[in-house]
């Protein structure tokens, strides 16, 4: 009975690390031409561990490799990876193959490319991550704000409604810090009397969104627009609809004393 061939030895570490370093900088080098970069790791797979080579025929290249139909094609691919320096070669003749030496002489350079290259996009994303961050934690201490001033008021704030009305709109808002200076004040949207059709009708206090309905809790308490999610249910719940013009009814139609931002705005 035949003896049970041996199993090859397993690759050592330090070849595995080599034969890795060398497949990530060619995979990196803008010079080689994809066909080619096939052939070489082709090569490199079926280098051996104790010479650091191979020995390969073209017709197993040919059969194995895409892109290599022909001989022609292989010697050229093995000339322009020997004058890139990714391999040495001794051209097989008659039955004799062609044994090749990978070569480490661009890696160094390569890897130091490649390593400044992730550094660099790696920060550039945790930059990008820390103001998508950043941003957001600003926008949403700006919308908790205003949500407690609409609350206390009645009245929705500039920043808030820009940004919801204009979510609701299909518009992308973008808000800076000097949108609070640059456009009108809250009064303006509660009464309406200077924004664009997109931000003329009425808000809802707690979000911000187009309210639906407005209501208030019992005879002479404040009416609040409310939006769909946030209008409440009951039987002390006083309800009444959003009017047509948009405009709500005066203090007066709506149970309430006139407050300062009323008068002023009657005055204006």
């Amino acid at each position: 009975m035949p003896e049970p061939k041996a199993k090859p030895p397993k690759p050592s570490p330090e070849f595995t690390s080599w034969k890795l370093t060398i497949q990530q900088a060619a995979i990196a080098d803008p010079r080689i031409e994809s066909s080619h970069l096939r052939l070489f790791l082709y090569i490199l797979h079926r280098t051996w561990e104790k010479d650091r080579y191979a020995i390969v025929h073209d017709e197993l290249i040919m059969a194995a490799v895409r892109g290599f139909a022909v001989q022609s094609t292989i010697y050229r691919a093995r000339v322009k990876l020997s004058e890139l320096g990714w391999w040495s070669y001794k051209s097989g003749s008659g039955t004799a193959a062609t044994v090749y030496h990978p070569l480490n002489a661009n890696v160094r350079a390569i890897m130091v490319k490649v390593k400044a290259d992730e550094a660099r996009i790696n920060k550039a994303q945790e930059v990008r991550k820390r103001a998508r961050k950043e941003g957001g934690e600003t926008l949403h201490s700006q919308h908790k704000s205003a949500r407690a001033e609409a609350r206390k008021t009645g009245r929705v704030s500039m920043q808030i409604a820009t940004h919801s009305s204009a979510l609701n709109a299909g518009i992308t808002p973008c808000l800076t810090p000097s949108d609070k200076e640059a456009t009108a004040t809250s009064q303006d949207v509660a009464l309406g009397s200077r924004l664009p059709e997109v931000l003329t009708s009425p808000l809802c206090v707690d979000c911000g969104c187009p309210a639906v309905v407005e209501q208030r809790q019992g005879p002479g308490a404040r009416f609040y627009s409310l939006c769909q999610e946030h209008r409440s249910h009951g039987p002390e719940i006083e309800e009444r609809p959003i009017p047509s013009n948009g405009n709500s009814p005066t203090p007066e139609q709506g149970g309430i004393e006139p407050d300062d931002g009323y008068r002023s705005a009657s005055r204006g």
